[in-house]
């Protein structure tokens, strides 16, 4: 049994006790199973087969006759044929499971243990819901043009400040959002120069993130943000130069494009781009036509200078209709999306880029310690509620005085209770420890919406990622 070049890490193996999935009665021998969140693949003119697990994203590469030995945990053998020493390597990448063990609940475990954790509070604050784009596709659609007062700003801070006291947590995170959130920077730098000071009287840890246009982001602008600790920017642009610059034009029609790679350029020559981590969302949507167009400004993109010298990073996000008012015109057919990335080519994954498939992060959405905060003090679980009076779950105001009204609003209560275990259809599917569920708006159907499952690119990954490191030089060491 071996592992590509350079190895994932497996999780350690966890104690033996009754809530452990290596758990088992003293007085009976073990029976084991197959995990089904096992990946199997082969490749072509090739005898090893590997094995990768969603639960522990483990991978292991395996002879023919590993392969036979693994497999004949199903015979009437308890260990089946496995020595004592590839039966605790399996146990420990989760591919084999006690037969009674319930992966089932485990994964609602790790669902509920995240989803109640108190060790970070996650904040989404729109200070503003104006933009300076129309983008036709805004899911906030025609929303109203609030900006976000100080004596509202005020109330986040001292609601912030009660829940560290109350609750003691290690890290605030606030996620800036819109609108476009620089309409309104007094604001932002307002509330983080408060936030700043209650976590460092804490002994909690700040830090700030944003998703912007970016074609408000100077250098001036860049350095305010970067006094909250800005660990993260998400910067939008949509399918191919021409596309970007039709769909998300400036007043007047002007070029959005040049602006933001100008703003990008003078900020990395001031240094303002150093250990921030900038993240690329390149939109499609069906009746995009242009796939050589969305690779062009890909590379475009990843070639620049401000890029390289950066920690940046590109990927897709595909537009669907949140309102349901029709039969989710936008959303991009298998085919249409099959075509962009055969377009494409290595130019999505460069090589030496492969990595595994991550793991699921818990939407804040359905986190008990998160919240949105829109412009007028109005309370949102998820950032697709923002500008919708009617999936709004209270006002900032309630929470310096809960004690009033203990009792939490149904619609909070309905996020809080919602799980993907409890999904059939995402139970039974192999990608649940990986996405568990999805986006959890669409999930719940707001809005008329539909479910919508991420693509199944899980084997392709892996195959990226083993044909990555097969490529690597192995170096030995003498003595």
């Amino acid at each position: 049994m071996s592992s590509p070049a350079t190895p994932p890490t497996t999780p350690p193996r966890e104690p033996t006790h009754r809530n452990s999935p290596h758990s088992a009665p003293a007085s009976a021998p073990v029976r084991y199973k197959h995990s089904r969140y096992n990946w199997q693949f082969q490749f072509a003119k090739e005898g090893d087969h590997y094995l990768f697990n969603g639960l522990s994203r483990a991978l292991v590469r395996l002879t023919e006759e590993e392969w036979a030995r693994f497999n004949s945990i199903q015979s009437s053998s308890p260990h089946g044929e496995l020595s004592p020493r590839e039966l605790e390597e399996f146990q420990r990448g989760h591919f084999l499971l006690p037969e009674e063990f319930d992966e089932r609940a485990y994964l609602r475990h790790l669902y509920n243990r995240e989803r109640f954790s108190s060790n970070t509070l996650r904040l989404t604050v729109a200070p503003t819901l104006r933009c300076n784009l129309r983008c036709f596709y805004c899911f906030e659609g025609s929303k109203p043009e609030l900006s976000m007062t100080a004596d509202c700003a005020d109330q986040i801070a001292a609601v912030v400040e009660r829940s560290l006291q109350r609750h003691a947590h290690q890290h605030v995170v606030v996620t800036w959002f819109g609108g476009e959130p620089l309409l309104n920077l007094p604001i932002i730098e307002r509330l983080n120069r408060a936030l700043v000071v209650s976590c460092r009287d804490r002994n909690a840890h700040y830090s700030s993130r944003i998703i912007t246009n970016a074609t408000l982001m100077t250098p001036a602008a860049l350095a305010k943000l970067r006094e909250g600790n800005l660990r993260f920017i998400q910067i939008t642009l949509d399918g191919s130069r021409a596309l970007h610059n039709k769909t998300r034009a400036l007043p007047g029609r002007a070029n959005s494009l040049d602006r933001i790679f100008a703003n990008l350029e003078a900020c990395a020559a001031n240094g303002l781009l150093d250990r921030l981590q900038i993240h690329f969302r390149i939109n499609v949507w069906r009746g995009m036509n242009d796939p050589t167009g969305v690779a062009d400004l890909w590379r475009e993109v990843s070639q620049s200078d401000w890029y390289q010298q950066g920690n940046c990073s590109i990927g897709f996000g595909t537009i669907r209709d949140h309102d349901g008012t029709k039969p989710d015109p936008l959303k991009i057919s298998s085919t249409e999306w099959q075509a962009i990335r055969n377009a494409m080519g290595e130019v999505r994954t460069p090589p030496g880029t492969a990595s595994l498939p991550q793991g699921f992060s818990l939407c804040a959405a359905v986190s008990a310690h998160s919240l949105g905060i829109g412009p007028a003090g109005e309370l949102v679980k998820c950032w697709n509620s923002f500008g919708r009076t009617d999936e709004s779950t209270g006002h900032i105001s309630d929470l310096l005085y809960p004690d009033a009204n203990p009792l939490p609003q149904p619609g909070w209560l309905q996020w809080l209770t919602h799980s993907p275990v409890d999904i059939p259809k995402c139970y039974e599917c192999k990608l649940l420890p990986l996405c568990m569920g999805g986006c959890s708006f669409f999930a719940r159907k707001m809005r008329g919406t539909s479910h919508h499952c991420p693509p199944a690119d899980v084997e392709q990954a892996l195959r990226a990622f083993v044909r990555q490191h097969r490529s690597r030089p192995t170096v030995e060491h003498d003595g």
